[in-house]
């Protein structure tokens, strides 16, 4: 079993919701995705789970290995499609846009 789980980018107009959602050292504006059955920081009471080997940032250099998808601002819904297992999300931006066929 894994779990994701939604952040915000908690900020404002100012620029700070870009700067949490964008910087891969924040879990602000991102979608985090973990393994609750196993443990694979032992050491830390806070980190009772362990980071899926498929996550993008999984020992990557820089960054939480927890982030699955970043770069969001308020992820306020998400579903997995039943018949492809693909994860929708809405998420709401700042500025309205409307795309015209």
């Amino acid at each position: 079993m894994l779990l994701s789980a939604k952040r915000g980018a908690a900020g404002s107009a100012s620029g700070a919701v870009g700067a949490n959602a964008q910087s891969l050292n924040s879990p602000l504006g991102k979608i985090l995705r973990i393994d609750p059955g196993s443990d694979a920081f032992p050491g830390d009471a806070d980190r009772d789970y362990a980071i899926p080997a498929g996550n993008p940032y999984a020992g990557a250099t820089a960054g939480l290995d927890e982030i699955w998808a970043s770069g969001l601002r308020n992820p306020f819904r998400a579903s997995f499609d039943t018949l492809t297992g693909n994860l929708w999300i809405g998420d709401v931006g700042e500025v309205c846009f409307f795309v015209r066929p």
